[in-house]
C-alpha cells in the first residue's frame, strides 16, 4: 500500500510540472575524438533507441538508461565487457555458473539464464538452449562504438529474455569512415589474462553502398590462482589454467533502406581440472539479418525484417567420461513493424514477430538420450515418451506503443502479447511518464515482464509439473539535474518483484521448475564532471532482497542479501588531460561484502556459508595519442593494482567454490587509425 501511494504521488508531481518537452535530437553531437571536447549538454542529447523504438535523448527515454561511449571505454582501459560493466554501469555484478562460466547479475538478481538480453548491433546473442550469454574476454571491446543499457524490464519491447535488463553493444559502423587495427596484451605475473587483436574498416556513402567490417581474435586466462575443490576446500591442481578464447567477425552492408548484417561469434574456454581431465566448452553463433525500411509516406516507415541464428551452445567433448554434447539450436525471426509520426506530438509503433525455434539432438547422445535400439532421441521426463531427434516450438508476438507529448509530460503507453506453443501466453504492458524542463528531468515508469524457460532442454518438466512463464512487476522513478555545463547528477529508485520463479535443475534429469517469488528494491546514483583538464564520474548502487519465498538465491539468516552479490557498489573514474596528446585515467571499484557457499560442510551434510569482506579494485590507464605519427596511439595501464584476491561466486547452491578473477595485470594496447 505504501508503495502504491508513493507511485501516485510521483505521478501527480510529474503532471504538476509545466514547460515544453523536447522530442527532436537536433542538439546531438558529432563523434568526438577527445573526451575533453565533450560537454554535458551533448551527452544529454545523445540519441538512444534501446528503451524505445524512436531515437530519444537519455533524459526522455522511458527507462533507466545508461549510455557508455567508445571514448569512456578507452579511457577506462577496459579489456572486456566485464571491465566495462563493472566500472561504468551501476547495478551490474558478475556471478559464476556451471563449468566455471561467468554470467550477469542485475540489481542483485541472477540474470544469466534468460533474464538479461544481450545484443550486438540489435542481434540477439543469448544462446538458444538455455538463454545464457557468456562474459569474460568474449565480446569485442576494441570494436565498440557505444553500449546502450536498460537497467530494468524490457519485455514490452524485446520479449522474454529482457525481464531484468537489456544490453545492446553497438560496434563501429560505416559512419566511422576509417580503418583501424589494434593489439592488446594484459600480463599477470605468470601468464597473460588477455592477448587479443582486432581490425576494422568502415565507409559511409550517401548515394551508394555503405559498408563496415570488424574482426577480433584472441586468447586469455581468467586467473593464475587455483580453484578450490568444493568437496574438501583444498586447491585443485591445474585449475589455474582457464582459457578464454574469443573470435568475432561482424560485417554490415547498407544501401538506401536496405541493411544486411552477418555476424560470427566463436567463443571457447578450456578448464584444466583434475590431472588428465581437460574440458573445452564452445559457444558458436552464426547470425544473419536483413531488413528494409520502406518510406511509405513522409511520416510512415514500414520495416520487414528477417533473421536467422544457428548455434552450438555448451558444446563439450568429454569422451573420456562418455559424454559429448554437440546439440544445435536454431532460431528464425520474421517481423513486420510500422513507425508512424502521426503528428509532431504523437508517435506510434506497431508490429508482429514470428520466430520458430528448434533444438537438434547431438550426434553423440548421452545414455539418457538413447533408446534400447541405439537410436538417439529426446525423452519426456514425465512419460518416457520418445520425442524424436528434434524439439521445436513456435512463438508469435504482437506489440504496440504510443508516445504522446503534452505540455505536462511525455506519455509512453505500450504492451506486448506473446504466445508460445510450448509455454502459453504472456502479456507485458508498460507505462512511462518523462518530463524535461530546463536543467531538470523526471521519469516515472511501471512495467510487467515475463520469462519462459531459456531455450529448449531435453527434459523440461518434472512429472506432474507444468512450467508457467515467470513474471515480474517493476516500478521505477528517476530524477536528473544538469547542475552546470560541466556537471550532471542523476538518481533512480526501483522496486521489482518476480513470481513463479523458473530455476534449472538436474535432479533426477535436466528440468525447469517454478519455485516461488522474490523481490529486489534499491537505488542507483551517478555524478559526472566533464571539463578540462580534469573530468570524471562516480556512481553508487544499492539493492536489498525482500519478500523472498525461496532459499534458492537467499542467504540464511540474512534476508536482505542475495547469494553471491554485494548490496553496495561504488565506482569512480577520473580523466586527467596533461597535454593535447597525453592523458591519465585512474579508476577504482568498491565491491561490498558478499555471502558465498564456499565448500561442502561434512559436519552438517550441507554447505559452508561464508561472508567475504568487501574489496577495492584499483586501476590506472595512460593514453598517448599521435605517438610518432598521426593516428597511432599507445595505452599503458595496470589492472588490480593492489593484487586483490577477488572471486566470482555461484549465486545459487550449485556445489561450486568461488572462481578467482585475474591478478594484478600490466596492460599494453597499440592502436593505429587511418581516416578516409
Amino acid at each position: 500500500m505504501k508503495r502504491n501511494r508513493a507511485l501516485v504521488v510521483l505521478l501527480a508531481m510529474s503532471f504538476m510540472t509545466s514547460g515544453q518537452a523536447m522530442f527532436a535530437l537536433d542538439g546531438a553531437p558529432e563523434s568526438h575524438e577527445d573526451w575533453s571536447e565533450w560537454r554535458i549538454e551533448e551527452l544529454l542529447f545523445m540519441p538512444v533507441t534501446v528503451a524505445s523504438t524512436k531515437a530519444l535523448t537519455p533524459r526522455e527515454s522511458p527507462g533507466i538508461v545508461t549510455v557508455i561511449t567508445r571514448e569512456e571505454i578507452e579511457n577506462s582501459g577496459a579489456r572486456d565487457m566485464v571491465d566495462v560493466l563493472t566500472l561504468l554501469a551501476p547495478g551490474f555484478q558478475f556471478g559464476l555458473d556451471l563449468e566455471q562460466h561467468v554470467g550477469l547479475g542485475i540489481r542483485g538478481l541472477w540474470a544469466f539464464e534468460g533474464k538479461a538480453l544481450v545484443m550486438v548491433d540489435g542481434i540477439e546473442i543469448n544462446e538458444g538452449m538455455y538463454g545464457t550469454a557468456i562474459f569474460g574476454n568474449h565480446y569485442p571491446v576494441g570494436s565498440i562504438e557505444k553500449v546502450e543499457i536498460i537497467r530494468g524490464p524490457g519485455s514490452a519491447i524485446y520479449g522474454g529474455y529482457a525481464g531484468a535488463g537489456v544490453i545492446n553493444i553497438i560496434t563501429k559502423g560505416a559512419s566511422m569512415n576509417r580503418a583501424y587495427a589494434y593489439g592488446l596484451q594484459s600480463q599477470m605475473e605468470t601468464r597473460y589474462s588477455h592477448s587479443n587483436a582486432g581490425l576494422g574498416i568502415g565507409k559511409e556513402n550517401k548515394d551508394a553502398v555503405s559498408y563496415s567490417l570488424t574482426a577480433t581474435k584472441g586468447n586469455g586466462y581468467r586467473s593464475q590462482r587455483e580453484v578450490n575443490r568444493y568437496s574438501t576446500g583444498a586447491p585443485r591442481p591445474g585449475s589455474d589454467r582457464f582459457d578464454l578464447d574469443p573470435e568475432f567477425v561482424n560485417a554490415n552492408v547498407k544501401y538506401k533502406g536496405l541493411d544486411v548484417r552477418v555476424l560470427t561469434d566463436r567463443f571457447s574456454h578450456r578448464e584444466n581440472g583434475e590431472p588428465g581431465n581437460t574440458a573445452r566448452s564452445r559457444f558458436y553463433t552464426y547470425a544473419y539479418s536483413m531488413k528494409y525500411d520502406i518510406k511509405a509516406t513522409a511520416n510512415l516507415t514500414i520495416t520487414p525484417k528477417a533473421e536467422y541464428k544457428i548455434q552450438w551452445p555448451w558444446h563439450i567433448n568429454l569422451s573420456e567420461n562418455g559424454y559429448i554434447n554437440d546439440k544445435m539450436a536454431e532460431k528464425q525471426l520474421y517481423s513486420l513493424s510500422a513507425l508512424w509520426d502521426a503528428t509532431a506530438r504523437i508517435n506510434m509503433v506497431a508490429g508482429v514477430d514470428y520466430f520458430p525455434t528448434s533444438l537438434k539432438l547431438s550426434k553423440h547422445p548421452d545414455p539418457s538420450e538413447v533408446n534400447t535400439g541405439g537410436t538417439g532421441h529426446f525423452i519426456n521426463s514425465g512419460t518416457g515418451e520418445n520425442l524424436g531427434h528434434k524439439l521445436d516450438y513456435e512463438q508469435t508476438a504482437v506489440y504496440g506503443q504510443a508516445m504522446v507529448i503534452t505540455k505536462w509530460a511525455n506519455l509512453t503507453v505500450g504492451a506486448r502479447h506473446d504466445n508460445s506453443t510450448q509455454f502459453g501466453d504472456a502479456f507485458s504492458p508498460r507505462l512511462g511518464l518523462t518530463k524535461v524542463w530546463n536543467d531538470w528531468h523526471m521519469k516515472v515508469m511501471a512495467a510487467r515482464s515475463f520469462r519462459s524457460p531459456g531455450g529448449i532442454v531435453p527434459a523440461l518438466e518434472l512429472p506432474g509439473q507444468d512450467i508457467r512463464p515467470e513474471t515480474g512487476t517493476s516500478y521505477e522513478a528517476e530524477v536528473g539535474w544538469k547542475i552546470s555545463d560541466v556537471m550532471w547528477w542523476v538518481v533512480n529508485g526501483f522496486d521489482s518483484k518476480f513470481k513463479d520463479l523458473i530455476v534449472y535443475g538436474v535432479n533426477p534429469v535436466e528440468n525447469y521448475q517454478n519455485i516461488g517469488r522474490f523481490g529486489t528494491r534499491g537505488f542507483e546514483t551517478e555524478f559526472r564532471y566533464l571539463s578540462k583538464p580534469i573530468g570524471g564520474r562516480i556512481n553508487y548502487a544499492y539493492h536489498r532482497a525482500y519478500d523472498n519465498e525461496t532459499a534458492y538465491y537467499s542467504v540464511g539468516g540474512h534476508k536482505d542479501y542475495f547469494l553471491g552479490f554485494a548490496p553496495h557498489r561504488v565506482n569512480a573514474l577520473v580523466d586527467v588531460k596533461l597535454t593535447d596528446t597525453l592523458s591519465v585515467h585512474p579508476s577504482a571499484s568498491y565491491i561490498g561484502s558478499r555471502y558465498a557457499l564456499t565448500r561442502a560442510d561434512p559436519s552438517t551434510g550441507g554447505d559452508k556459508l561464508e561472508n567475504l569482506s568487501g574489496v577495492v579494485l584499483a586501476h590506472v590507464n595512460m593514453r598517448i595519442r599521435d605517438l610518432l605519427t598521426k593516428g597511432l596511439e599507445l595505452d599503458l595501464g595496470v589492472r588490480n593494482i593492489l593484487d586483490v584476491d577477488y572471486s566470482f561466486i555461484n549465486p545459487y547452491p550449485g556445489n561450486q567454490a568461488p572462481q578467482p578473477a585475474d591478478n594484478r595485470a600490466y596492460v599494453g594496447k597499440l592502436i593505429y587509425t587511418y581516416k578516409f
